[in-house]
């Protein structure tokens, strides 16, 4: 009978060592395990004393102290029952599973409800210590439990003290130039390119490229509808008009899977909210679908219903990976990339930075100034000092060089054997000096221009 998946807690410094050795990491429930066909005995100093096992299995530990006792399986479906009911995404949904299920393992299989403020602070504090998690991470540990006690347990945590925050690095974003884009463009081929275009095109995340059904693409008015984006609000952005071809095209190949599957009796995509049960023949409609729909059915993990979804966001991401390595970019790249460049291309144009918010999307104006940062006028404002000495450097030069070597030297010619023996006499990087008739300053100064010729017409620099 095969063993089910043992769960383990591996330090952040430990992670690659725990990959080889054979560990996975669950992304839903934020761990790592074992796999039930695997030996756990080089794995036994990252086994928690006291584990529980996973939220779907029928042996899941119970949880209990004092009066209070519960099964992981029910605390975890009152936790995913209220999220729902809020309509909040899939992603934040397991994300908070996971942090909770983290937080209940780091306590000893404690009940949270019979856990104090403290304990929370220590857990937040752990994660910043020991795991060396990123800021974003650890706020966002901090809103699943927050979540937890204010609508799941209706208990009030207080004012949270004695937290060790992760530092949020002051970094700027990863901008590309026009003709990097291009180059990146014309590497991706068929939907990649599309989805792409329509990234920096509008400036829209990526999962708001992918969720964009049929109904939100208007052509006559020339506006995209982007709905229940980030914080649940819509907008609209304009509709590039040199993607107005490919988006009918990819209309028509989205129609025709979208054909295929009623005659298999399928077709019913999801619907946001209650408009399924409000509208109920209105995710089969051609309107709903998605434009970008995925090449396979799949099973809705909240129905359990078969049917097609958006394309996964990975396929994009692996895509773009391979497309940047081929344009020989070495910059950081992914697809919020094209979002910051787009904005940056925007204010470099002369759109204001209001318009620029609200194309993004953005609750607050000091979000999008980060993007004055890396503007082309921002750049230019401050001039480098080494650009204002350039000049006398080179007129320098010039002069040191009709002086200590004659004109037919100074000519444009091959450099000999015999040059590069004589920059090698005095080079910087040799130690001893060879007598000879290039003493004294005019021969430093032959020396020294020479060496420079020699320098930057070897071929070395170049290959």
């Amino acid at each position: 009978m095969k063993r089910e998946r043992v769960y383990l807690r591996v330090p952040f410094a430990e992670k690659e060592e725990a990959k080889r050795l054979g560990a996975r990491w669950d992304q839903e429930s934020k761990r790592w395990f074992v796999p039930g066909e695997r030996d756990l005995t080089p794995f036994a100093r990252w086994r928690p004393q006291s584990g529980y096992g996973p939220y779907n299995s029928p042996n899941a530990r119970t949880l209990t102290q004092g009066k209070v006792t519960e099964d992981v399986n029910s605390l975890i479906d009152r936790v995913r029952q209220v999220i729902r009911v809020r309509h909040m995404s899939l992603f934040t949904e397991k994300g908070y599973l996971g942090w909770i299920l983290r937080f209940i393992e780091f306590h000893g299989g404690k009940h949270p409800a019979t856990l104090s403020s403290q304990c929370v602070s220590a857990f937040l504090s752990f994660l910043a210590d020991s795991e060396n998690v990123a800021a974003s991470t650890q706020n966002q540990a901090l809103n699943a439990l927050v979540f937890l006690y204010r609508e799941v347990l209706q208990i009030d945590l207080g004012k949270l003290e004695g937290i060790r925050w992760a530092k949020r690095p002051a970094s700027l974003p990863v901008v590309l130039s026009p003709s990097e884009v291009t180059s990146i463009l014309t590497d991706l081929k068929g939907v990649k390119r599309i989805i792409a275009s329509l990234l920096y095109g509008t400036g829209m995340r990526l999962t708001e490229a992918l969720k964009l059904r049929v109904k939100d693409l208007d052509f006559t008015l020339g506006i995209i509808f982007i709905r229940d984006a980030k914080g649940g609000k819509d907008r609209t952005v304009p509709l590039p008009k040199g993607l107005r071809e490919a988006l009918q095209a990819q209309l028509i190949h989205a129609k025709k899977l979208h054909e295929l599957d009623l005659a298999d009796g399928l077709g019913a995509v999801y619907l946001p909210h209650a408009l399924e049960r409000k509208y109920p023949n209105a995710n089969k409609q051609w309107c709903w679908q998605y434009v970008f729909p995925s090449h396979k059915r799949s099973v809705d993990p909240r129905s359990k219903r078969i049917g097609r979804h958006h394309l996964y966001n990975d396929i994009m991401q692996s895509a773009l990976s391979q497309a940047v390595k081929n344009a020989g970019i070495t910059k950081k790249v992914n697809c919020h990339t094209f979002r910051h460049s787009a904005a940056t291309h925007w204010l470099n144009s002369g759109v204001d930075i209001r318009t620029v918010q609200e194309l993004l999307g953005h609750n607050d104006v000091k979000t999008t100034m980060i993007y004055t940062h890396v503007t082309e006028e921002s750049a230019r404002r401050v001039p480098s000092p080494l650009d204002a000495i350039s000049q006398t450097l080179l007129e320098q030069q010039v002069e040191a060089c009709a002086l200590a070597v004659p004109d037919q030297t100074c000519a444009a010619a091959p450099i000999s054997d015999d040059t590069n023996n004589l920059a090698r006499e005095k080079h910087p990087l040799y130690d001893t000096e060879v007598p000879g008739s290039h003493a004294g300053p005019a021969g430093w100064l032959r020396r020294a221009w020479t060496s420079s010729l020699s320098l930057f017409s070897s071929r070395q620099w170049f290959d």
